[in-house]
């Protein structure tokens, strides 16, 4: 099947405009969840758009840093399955 420009801009025009945001918030070890922000570093995450390149907030986000330091760490064994939880954080555009 075969789509004309003016047909997929008329397509993409129909989809509202959003910005979303993920943050990781919890920590998932072997199948085990973690609490909220246990062992992951939290941060505000509404910082968008970042329009200052050299900013910290561009790599760690709003308050990313700040958290840093008061989050534990996790110690995990050798060969077991890591994964995070996301969080979706959506904002109008």
């Amino acid at each position: 099947m075969r789509f004309s420009a003016p047909t997929l801009l008329a397509a993409a025009a129909m989809i509202p405009s959003t910005m979303a945001h993920y943050c990781f918030n919890k920590l998932i070890v072997d199948g085990n969840y973690t609490g909220d922000y246990e062992y992951v570093r939290k941060n505000t995450n509404m910082n968008s758009p970042v329009t200052d390149v050299t900013s910290n907030d561009l790599r760690c986000n709003v308050g990313g840093l700040a958290s840093g330091k008061t989050t534990s760490t996790y110690k995990v064994a050798a060969g077991a399955k890591v994964s995070y939880t996301i969080q979706r954080i959506s904002t109008p555009y």
